[in-house]
Formats: structure tokens, sequence, C-alpha cells
């Protein structure tokens, strides 16, 4: 008898949720370009989204988009995990694997955690003190 829940099922079904999920989410909001500018300006804040920053700030941003990437993979891969363990049918071998996977996932969450944690630091006190573009 053919596996029923393997990976690809999984992943497919996880990947066709979102597609159809997202638009959902999306045509609730209507139209909110005014609303953004008028929350920024009440804020403090400014919409740089169209304007070239400074090199540190740019580079923090890529690092930041990237660790918070690197999050969503290992917490997916977490629930995956999960997923064997429910699914071992208590074969010692596949707890086994499935509790390596998720303790190797928590560490690593952790690890990006701490570097999202310290890349922040480092560039908020790059930018603030004006250390690369003094201002």
């Amino acid at each position: 008898m053919k596996k029923f829940f393997n990976f690809k099922t999984i992943l497919a079904t996880l990947v066709l949720t979102a597609m159809l999920a997202v638009p959902m989410v999306a045509f609730g909001q209507g139209d909110l370009s005014g609303q953004i500018d008028e929350n920024l300006q009440r804020t403090g804040l400014q919409d740089d989204l169209g304007s070239a920053g400074n090199l540190p700030e740019t580079i923090g941003n890529i690092i930041t988009v990237v660790l918070g990437f690197l999050g969503i993979i290992f917490i997916v891969i977490i629930i995956y995990a999960g997923f064997i363990w429910l699914l071992s049918n208590g074969d010692d071998g596949k707890i086994k694997k499935a509790k390596g996977m998720i303790i190797n996932s928590i560490i690593a969450v952790v690890i990006i955690f701490l570097a999202y944690a310290i890349t922040t630091f480092v560039f908020s006190t790059i930018i603030n003190n004006g250390i690369i573009n003094p201002s």
C-alpha cells in the first residue's frame, strides 16, 4: 500500500493552501495607500520604499529578510518533523529521526534569533552613530 502522507503530498497541500488563502486576505483589505501614508505621518515615520537608503541600512535590511526566511524554513522543518513523529506508528527509528530534526531545528531557530539580534544591534549602532556614513 502506498503511503499517503509523504513529504511531497504535505508540501503540495501547504503550497496550495497558501496560494488560495493569500488572495482572500489581499481582497479583504481594499485600497490602503492613503491610510498607509497617513499612519506613517502620524507616527513620525516616512515611506522610504522608493528612495535609496545608505549602504549599512540596505545591508541590514537584506540580512534581516534573509534571517526571516531562514526562520520560516526551520519552523516548517519543525512542523514536518512533528508529522513524521505523529505518523510513525511507534517505529523507534522514525521517532528518533523526528526528535533529532526537532532538536536541530530548535537550535537553528535560536541561532537565527541571536543572529538577528546581533545584526539589528550592530547595524543600528552603525547607522545611529554615523560610523560609515557620517551626516
